[in-house]
């Protein structure tokens, strides 16, 4: 099932979702910047900044991203198959 239109307009998460489907890498790395200034503590958010910054070919930034919402989130499986994707990205 398909997020509302009014519901895209609000969402960080599918508004960053839309742009890196338009291919507007850094336009969903600004939305979750954003978004994440204002949730810090949100490891989710956290995780899909990283894949955007990866998407915007910022891996240090990904990686130190995906560093600090495993650290919120340490079992979290999601956070850690992108944190071994970001890795194998960046030959580490």
């Amino acid at each position: 099932m398909c997020a509302s239109p009014a519901l895209a307009q609000t969402d960080p998460r599918e508004q960053a979702q839309q742009a890196l489907g338009a291919g507007d890498a850094d336009r969903a790395v600004t939305i979750l910047q954003q978004a994440s200034a204002a949730s810090p503590s949100d490891a989710d958010l956290l995780r899909r900044r990283a894949g955007a910054q990866a998407a915007a070919d910022d891996l240090p930034a990904a990686r130190s991203t995906i560093d600090r919402a495993l650290q919120l989130a340490p079992e979290d499986n999601d956070i850690r198959l992108a944190r071994a994707r970001i890795l194998l990205w960046s030959n580490r």
